[in-house]
């Protein structure tokens, strides 16, 4: 385990490749909690668009050969190990917990890579839901600000920032917690991601794929309306892949809330 947040994948391009991204939150009585993010980012699906890419610039046309994919996929694999860090178990968690705000305190934090594939896990409890906006993800070991154009863990706020959305409202015999889901696809394509490369929208199909983001919240008073994708006992839990996200359903949902008893 080499960084808390392998965020700085994003800077192998300057696309995100595809991700899984889970959010939990368990409210307790007295509005401290827990708020947990689990990470997995898979670059395997940025194989198939370096080597495109790399045809592209060469000014040859048509898909990629197995050879150029192998030769791409290699690439990343070496890019990636040159950009592990060599923090300890032990660095890593001591740098996670100087980046907390006050009041709040790391629970978990476990990262396994193995290829292209990384997951990330990192649990933190809160002191009031009204600070959970505080709560940010950063890279260890960043000393300086990212360089003008250059990809870092802050360019996807579904990743760096995730809760900052989050909105409490005391209604008076009612809570009700709101907030936005970030949307990388549309992300992607507003910080100017494709280009102007003829068939890029075609490319962020491909590495979107198999998107998903997921979030689960779990509130201590009796629930009186959600719009939660589906429930499981306590919990509420939106589900959202690549069509979802597009979908009439999600355009209309404004915030994805509930609003439960005290």
């Amino acid at each position: 385990m080499k960084k808390l947040v392998v965020l700085s994948l994003c800077s192998l391009l300057l696309l995100p490749g595809c991700f899984d991204i889970e959010t939990n939150l368990v409210l307790e009585k007295d509005l401290s909690g827990t708020a947990g993010l689990s990470i997995t980012i898979d670059m395997e699906s940025m194989v198939y668009v370096i080597a495109t890419m790399t045809r592209a610039f060469a000014g040859e046309e048509g898909p990629p050969t197995e050879e150029e994919l192998t030769a791409a996929r290699e690439e990343m694999l070496t890019t990636m190990e040159g950009e592990e860090e060599d923090l300890s178990d032990e660095e890593m968690w001591k740098e996670a917990e100087m980046e907390l705000p006050e009041g709040f305190e790391l629970l978990e934090m476990n990262m396994v890579q193995e290829g292209l594939v990384t997951r990330i896990d990192y649990l933190v409890a809160f002191p009031h839901i009204s600070r959970l906006h505080e709560l940010k993800l950063s890279e260890p070991g960043r000393e300086e600000a990212p360089m003008p154009g250059e990809p870092s863990a802050e360019d996807f706020d579904a990743i760096s920032d995730p809760f900052s959305d989050f909105q409490f409202i005391d209604e008076g015999d009612t809570y009700l917690l709101q907030t936005q889901m970030s949307n990388p696809v549309d992300e992607a394509r507003e910080d100017g991601m494709g280009m102007g490369m003829e068939g890029m929208d075609e490319m962020l199909e491909k590495i979107f794929a198999n998107l998903q983001l997921a979030m689960t919240i779990q509130v201590p008073g009796e629930v009186v309306e959600h719009n939660a994708t589906r429930t499981e006992g306590k919990n509420l839990i939106w589900v959202f892949n690549i069509e979802t996200l597009r979908s009439e359903t999600m355009t209309d949902m404004e915030y994805l809330m509930v609003r439960f008893r005290k």
